[in-house]
């Protein structure tokens, strides 16, 4: 038993490390570019397909496409009510997400909701 929990444990952590980065405001390690804007912005509009609420991540469908988008602390939501957050979100719906690649990540910084 304690080793299925120390394997578990490893496997968690190594699914969570990349995420961590896109997560954090202390500094790139090096080799990783560094903390904030890393390429020009982007947006797209689509329907969210997926949602984990564990990582802070959403897939939005736009026809073919989808592309997977982070959270951080930074991004900013609109849903038609004050204090909108990650948590308005619910798969079907139509958003438009104003983007930047970070560190091989895409990272959010405004999702709206769309009507």
């Amino acid at each position: 038993m304690r080793n299925a929990l120390a394997i578990l444990a490893v496997l968690l952590a190594q699914s969570l490390a990349p995420h961590a980065l896109a997560q954090s405001d202390i500094g790139a390690a090096p080799g990783l570019p560094p903390p904030g804007r890393s390429g020009p912005a982007g947006v797209q509009t689509g329907t969210i397909a997926r949602l984990d609420l564990a990582t802070m991540n959403f897939v939005c469908r736009s026809g073919r496409a989808a592309r997977q988008y982070w959270i951080t602390r930074a991004t900013r939501f609109a849903a038609g009510r004050p204090n909108a957050s990650f948590f308005d979100l619910a798969p079907g719906q139509r958003v438009q997400v104003l983007f930047h690649p970070a560190g091989g990540l895409d990272v959010a910084d405004q999702v709206v909701v769309l009507k």
